[in-house]
């Protein structure tokens, strides 16, 4: 429940260099305040978002507010969209021009996308592994931090054995940064 995540969070410190696991969560609800906690000014987050239902959802004012506070805390946002339609292309297409007008010169938003029709080499592996599994790279200053989807089905707004590793973490935790290099690899 989100009372019994709220628990959890007030009781995790994101200066301690912990890794937080949450058995569901959500981008807006739960990403989205993870990284405010992590008071970076800079650097890139890159974000694997399946097909951004959520974008046409009810939820994306707030999804729209995330990525508003992490431009202007000049972060480039690289979101990259999985067998996405084209309502939803469009959608973050235009939020992306009118953020990128906004923010000029600080921060910016690009949007990418990967689907079966693409010709490229090796991307059937690709969207396999990250259609219902997203992982979103943190890359500030202090180094690179995690959040991990381990299961998001499509349509759902929510996503299932979450982990968030906070930059100091990643750094003490050598499965931590193998796994940050394969996604770096791959995305």
């Amino acid at each position: 429940s989100r009372i019994a995540k709220e628990k959890v969070r007030l009781r995790w410190d994101v200066e301690a260099g912990e890794i937080l696991k949450l058995k569901s969560a959500g981008i807006t609800g739960d990403l989205a305040p993870l990284v405010r906690s992590l008071k970076i000014k800079g650097g890139t987050i890159t974000v694997v978002g399946s097909d951004g239902s959520y974008m046409l959802s009810g939820k994306r004012k707030q999804l729209r507010a995330a990525m508003l506070e992490w431009l202007s805390r000049e972060c480039d946002i690289e979101y990259i969209l999985i067998q996405a339609d084209r309502r939803t292309i469009e959608s973050f297409r235009k939020f992306s021009d009118c953020a990128n007008r906004k923010f000029k010169g600080k921060a910016e938003i690009s949007i990418h996308y990967i689907d079966r029709s693409c010709a490229c080499d090796g991307i059937e592996p690709l969207l396999e592994t990250y259609e219902t599994h997203h992982p979103t790279l943190i890359k500030t200053e202090n180094g690179t931090g995690m959040w991990l989807e381990g299961f998001h089905p499509k349509n759902s707004m929510y996503a299932y054995n979450v982990e968030f590793v906070p930059p100091s973490a990643a750094k003490k935790n050598s499965d931590v940064s193998i796994r940050i290099a394969k996604y770096n690899r791959d995305i």
